[in-house]
């Protein structure tokens, strides 16, 4: 089988420090905490039937907050101090799904449910920048299908009431950024699994309604990340059928979507290339200096006054993307609490 996905801790200057997860251990994704210098990581042992949430150090150590059978997406509350995951389990024929928040740091976890539904699933996409509410996508009765042509998304309050404020849109974390100069996002609207086709478009929104950024008929935008002074990025692609390079799975497909897209940063009415470390850059992440991670040609690139290469390669399994996604960002993760400090799990 496959070997297990390791976390590393990488500096910025594209040098591995140290692993942060053990060699038995397959990680799932991660994610640093606003400002601290701890990650919350899921992982699974082979073997075992069920996902553990850890809190992990960059010096290496760690704990197991809580296991569950499946533990979704995770998401730091914008200040830190709170988690919130999904867990699904199917049971008598029927998902099980539930949005919970909880302490990780506390010596006494306390899991607190927002909102459960039986029958279906909600998967948690993010937090609103207030830290008030939470995003999570509304999945009928959990089918993969249904999920993978797009999902309506919601806004859920703390005491569970849902609105949603966007008809559909694929359940990519990647593609909701948040915004820390005011309280918005910015989503990628628009069905179609296929990566470069359904009119996929960015659409800013507040927690009533969303509305969408207008670009040229022939492009897709995917990628959004919004910077601490409100410029908000985007990942421009051209609207091209796979047809003519193999179809929605083939390796040539997915690498054509990773080589031509372009960054370009928007507003609601002006769009203007931005020359990010060359074409093909993708996965925007703006630091709190204003500087970018990006990826280009499965490398990691910083880019300040110039772009640098400061971490290579990326790997990633070309049998485990979707349709020409490439989920970038469960490999990355930039934190702004130590100088420089990217983890890789690879």
């Amino acid at each position: 089988g496959h070997r297990a996905a390791r976390l590393w801790l990488v500096s910025a200057a594209g040098r591995a420090v140290r692993p942060l997860t053990p060699r038995a251990v397959n990680v799932l994704r991660a994610m640093w905490a606003p400002q601290a210098n701890r990650l919350a990581v899921v992982t699974h042992r082979r073997g075992k039937h069920a996902d553990q949430l850890r809190l992990v150090w960059p010096d290496g150590s760690s704990r197991i907050v809580i296991s569950a059978p499946t533990i979704g997406a995770i998401s730091w509350a914008p200040t830190g101090g709170r988690l919130a995951l999904s867990t699904d389990v199917f049971r008598h024929h029927k998902w099980h799904s539930r949005l919970e928040v909880l302490r990780p740091a506390a010596a006494q976890v306390h899991r607190h449910v927002v909102t459960a539904v039986t029958g279906n699933v909600l998967d948690l996409a993010a937090w609103w920048p207030d830290g008030r509410r939470l995003l999570a996508w509304f999945d009928p009765m959990g089918s993969g299908s249904l999920a993978a042509d797009g999902l309506p998304l919601d806004v859920v309050t703390m005491s569970g009431h849902r609105h949603r404020i966007a008809k559909t849109m694929l359940g990519y974390g990647s593609w909701i950024a948040l915004s820390r100069a005011k309280s918005e996002i910015a989503v990628i609207e628009g069905g179609d699994r296929v990566l470069t086709a359904g009119h996929k478009a960015v659409a800013i929104c507040t927690p009533r309604k969303c509305d969408r950024v207008r670009q040229p008929a022939n492009q897709v935008s995917m990628d959004p990340a919004w910077s601490p002074a409100g410029r908000l990025a985007v990942v421009r692609d051209r609207a091209y059928q796979p047809n003519s390079s193999g179809p929605p799975f083939a390796p040539s497909y997915v690498q054509r979507v990773q080589d031509s897209g372009d960054i370009t940063i928007v507003t609601k009415s002006t769009a203007r290339r931005l020359t990010v470390a060359g074409h093909g850059a993708t996965a925007p992440q703006w630091g709190r200096d204003g500087s970018l991670l990006v990826i280009r040609h499965e490398a990691v690139w910083l880019v300040r006054k110039s772009a640098r290469e400061v971490a290579a390669p990326l790997t990633f399994d070309r049998r485990a993307t979707f349709y020409g996604h490439v989920p970038w960002l469960r490999a990355v993760a930039w934190t702004e609490a130590l100088p420089g400090a990217v983890a890789d799990a690879s």
